[in-house]
């Protein structure tokens, strides 16, 4: 099986299509072009695919190549995100600043310093965040 394998491995590492049959030449070409820059999968190039490949085939490929690219993208990411948090912020600070009733939207008076919120308190009924009606008529009463 490798003896098979190596040459179309050769073929696509090297960014030389021309050894590999046309059909896997531009899907090849099709996923390097959109992890590399979608913008290059030009009308002249969509016009290529469409001789070889059906409408349903080039929405498994394109969603194939747009899949498997996010997912390499993502995996990535996440691995870059996996340094400490900065020093500043103590371990329990996401978890707080989510909590209800932590916030003064929610009713509670100083958590941190900082101003009262200027919205309207959940089931407050009165005072100037009180929602009102556009039009002002018998109907919306």
């Amino acid at each position: 099986m490798s003896a098979q394998v190596r040459p179309k491995e050769d073929a696509i590492f090297s960014g030389n299509y021309s050894s590999l049959p046309r059909r896997e030449a531009l899907a090849v070409e099709l996923a390097a072009r959109i992890a590399g820059d979608p913008h290059t999968v030009t009308g002249d190039f969509w016009g290529e695919l469409k001789s070889e490949f059906s409408e349903d085939e080039l929405v498994e490929l394109t969603f194939a190549c747009s899949i498997f690219n996010w997912g390499n993208k993502f995996n990535i990411m996440s691995n870059a995100s996996r340094s400490a948090s900065p020093s500043k912020l103590v371990p329990n600070t996401a978890r707080l600043m989510a909590t209800p009733g932590k916030i003064t939207s929610h009713g509670a008076t100083r958590t941190y310093s900082a101003a009262d919120s200027d919205s309207m308190r959940p089931h407050d009924g009165c005072g100037s965040g009180t929602p009102r009606p556009r039009k002002d008529s018998a109907a919306s009463v």
